[in-house]
């Protein structure tokens, strides 16, 4: 039997695979970089109040970092480690639904 006659659970899943990392499309990896940074250069600029804190470029920097660093994380799994959580990850979403629509409230 041929690596390609074997279904999907047979087949050895690595989780974590570090060339994905050399493989990803840095023009876009820029361009969103820069507009990432246009948005809380814009945000820092409008920001004249000083009564929030922290202000909210500072918090956007921070889901900023926070979102880069779970991006390097998932480029770096297998796809078919990633396709082996999805039918976990709908029940889960699935449930959420159902709680939101038990628990949640009607405004206006």
């Amino acid at each position: 039997m041929s690596m390609a006659q074997k279904p999907m659970t047979d087949l050895r899943i690595g989780v974590f695979q570090y060339r994905h990392v050399l493989r990803l499309d840095w023009m876009l990896l820029i361009l969103v970089g820069i507009l990432a940074a246009i948005g809380i250069i814009t945000l820092y600029s409008a920001d004249r109040s000083a009564s929030i804190t922290p202000p909210y470029y500072v918090k956007q920097m921070r889901f900023l970092c926070v979102g880069l660093v779970l991006a390097i994380i998932v480029a770096c799994m297998d796809h078919r480690f990633l396709v082996s959580l999805a039918p976990v990850g709908f029940v889960a979403l699935v449930g959420l639904l159902v709680a939101v629509h038990v628990a949640g409230e009607t405004h206006k």
